[in-house]
């Protein structure tokens, strides 16, 4: 080995610190680790092989970890932001529950557990409740439009879980919120129709034909001619 070969050594390995910071050059891009393996190399082909596993070691092993690391801190992150977003979109909706529950007993003036659209015009007049509908982003301009959608059940006046529950829908203050309700609200009123109908005319069935609710022969040609039949007038236009 020649006396060049020798203080490249020296400059690259003499020390500890020197060793480190070609170790570190050959994984960080500083410097080609081929190049920095070579004094040893000409050593013994051993050391230019342990030079390779060093570097496939760091970069496939400690490297990968290091990311993965940081990987698992942004997924951690972004699940901690998840979970704050379901947790504060859970804490508004108990605060408006507990806003919309206490607003309910302020317009129910005669204290009978339902609150009717009469309550509810008056109601709306006073500031107070006034500013409670405007901390809910709840429109005021249409009351007559708003219980319509809180009274789904068309009985005229709403209960508190009613109420809440009605209420809840319109929340945001969009015009989106509102079309949305009142489609619920004529769907369930179009059901219950229907379901009543259905009934009615199950009824009627019963009671102009067999155990069976089918109509009888001579029942049927009878109710063409317009005759009346267990009180009932059945009238056919057109067959």
């Amino acid at each position: 080995m020649g006396g060049e070969q020798v203080l490249e050594l020296e400059e690259m390995y003499g020390t500890v610190y020197k060793v480190i910071w070609t170790l570190f050059e050959g994984i960080s891009g500083g410097n080609d680790w081929s190049d920095l393996a070579q004094p040893v190399k000409d050593i013994h082909e051993f050391y230019n092989i342990v030079w390779g596993l060093y570097v496939l070691f760091v970069t496939l092993g400690v490297l990968n970890v290091v990311t993965g690391f940081f990987v698992d801190g942004s997924i951690q992150s972004s699940r901690d932001a998840r979970e704050d977003l379901i947790q504060s979109a859970l804490m508004r909706k108990a605060v408006a529950t507990d806003m919309l529950r206490e607003m309910f007993y302020h317009i129910d003036a005669d204290a009978s557990g339902d609150v009717t659209l009469s309550e509810l015009e008056e109601s709306c007049k006073r500031p107070e409740i006034q500013q409670m509908f405007l901390a809910l982003e709840l429109d005021l301009h249409d009351t007559l439009a708003m219980f319509n959608i809180i009274d789904f059940n068309s009985k005229g006046a709403v209960n508190i879980d009613d109420f809440i529950e009605g209420c809840l829908r319109l929340t945001g203050g969009t015009n989106n919120s509102a079309d949305i309700a009142t489609i619920i609200c004529q769907s369930r009123q179009v059901i219950a129709m229907l379901t009543e109908g259905l009934g009615d005319l199950k009824v009627l069935l019963k009671n102009t034909g067999g155990a069976d609710g089918k109509l009888k022969p001579s029942v049927w040609f009878a109710s063409c001619d317009g005759t009346e039949l267990d009180g009932r007038h059945i009238k056919v236009e057109s067959i």
